[in-house]
């Protein structure tokens, strides 16, 4: 029969692909559904899977069949130097979801940066060109000139909702293209960048609050400005000691005095005359103005000496257990958001322009614009609709 013709294929890529997605022989085993010792006998070379065998496992892993036809494991990416995790995880082996992550998002910037090459686009100049060494206040006020948002529009933005929408808007209209993903816990991960002079990519974590991801998402810009991959553990000592914790705190302090400039802090904190005789209130109060979160109101405070790193630490602390709260609580509703919607924010609008335009002039496949949108080809009329309103289409996608 034909399922069980034997798949001739060389045993060192059955290992790399199940070590590349974070399992361990117990778990790939269970997953592929075979006995942990024919799995191993499949590494040795005692035994080979059938195709059919191999085609669960190549589902398994997230490859291709045909990648495991090559002749060796071809160099797969280089792993993040550090991570952005919530306090009280410690480093640990990335999870096969975050690994899938990572690479699905590297892959989808290999093809952005040939894309735009093919397009002859300019390189973004902004990534790369900051100092880690720079006065903050005044690199700061660069990237908001950068990102045209003045202090006045922000404050007139009416919630976090439309806070994180302009900007990521912002951050796209300057080249930068904007990922996210709920596929991995936010104590895991909640952002990454990745530099690159011709197509700059950030990821956020979407199953974080929308403050927090306003908050990392000018974190990973400042990565992308430093030309630097990576995103931070929130609980980075006052004194760094190596290269990697200071460059995390240098993009904490960046996007914190962003976010909130400590001169435009001191002038709002002259309106609250007693703002010390009810200070979570005042702190509510000043993150609504900012459009912010509580803990960086917090922090801004506490780096301009109007209160002690003991509130500061204080309030953190609450601030996280209500997160969990949040967290436990929202995996408990469900959400009827249109999948059109998920689409465009899991992708980005920039990163979708650039699929669509590309399918329009007939450089790629629809398999391929379904295969880096992840999406069925019946939303592309959809898709299509929102991100050119105004554009008669000519094409259904299918």
């Amino acid at each position: 029969m034909p399922r069980s013709i034997k798949a001739l294929i060389k045993p060192e890529l059955l290992i790399w692909a199940r070590k590349a997605a974070g399992l361990d022989e117990t778990t790939a085993a269970r997953r592929v559904g075979q006995p942990e010792e024919r799995l191993k006998a499949w590494e040795v070379g005692d035994e080979q899977p059938t195709i059919a065998q191999l085609r669960r496992a190549a589902e398994v892993y997230k490859r291709p069949l045909a990648i495991f036809y090559l002749p060796a494991p071809p160099r797969d990416f280089a792993p993040l130097r550090d991570f952005r995790r919530l306090p009280e995880r410690t480093r640990a082996a990335y999870s096969p979801k975050l690994l899938y992550l990572i690479r699905s998002v590297r892959e989808r910037q290999e093809w952005t940066v040939e894309m735009r090459r093919e397009m002859k686009a300019s390189r973004i100049r902004f990534v790369g060109s900051a100092d880690a060494n720079a006065e903050i206040p005044r690199l700061a006020t660069r990237l908001r000139n950068l990102l045209q948002v003045s202090l006045d529009e922000q404050c007139r933005w009416r919630d976090t909702d439309e806070a994180l929408r302009q900007w990521i808007r912002r951050c796209e209209h300057v080249g930068v293209f904007v990922f996210q993903s709920s596929d991995v816990d936010p104590l895991e991960m909640r952002g990454f960048a990745l530099p690159d002079p011709i197509a700059p990519v950030l990821l956020i974590n979407s199953k974080d609050t929308r403050s927090a991801r306003i908050f990392t998402l000018m974190h990973e810009f400042a990565h992308l400005a430093l030309g630097s991959e990576g995103v931070s553990n929130l609980n980075l000592p006052e004194t760094p000691t190596t290269p990697e914790q200071k460059i995390e705190v240098f993009c904490n302090a960046l996007a914190a005095e962003t976010l909130v400039p400590a001169r435009s802090l001191r002038s709002q904190l002259e309106s609250f005359t007693d703002w010390r005789d009810d200070v979570d209130t005042s702190v509510s109060a000043l993150a609504r103005s900012y459009a912010v979160s509580r803990e960086v109101i917090a922090r801004r405070l506490t780096d301009a000496g109007f209160t002690t790193r003991e509130f500061y630490e204080q309030k953190r602390d609450e601030l996280k257990d209500e997160f969990e709260r949040y967290s436990s609580s929202r995996r408990k509703q469900k959400f009827r958001v249109p999948h059109a919607r998920i689409i465009l924010r899991n992708n980005g609008r920039a990163f979708a322009r650039l699929v669509l335009s590309a399918y329009g002039e007939n450089l790629i496949t629809g398999r391929d614009v379904s295969s880096l949108l992840n999406m069925k080809l019946k939303h592309y009329a959809r898709i299509e609709a929102e991100i050119f309103p105004h554009k008669v289409r000519t094409r259904t996608g299918r």
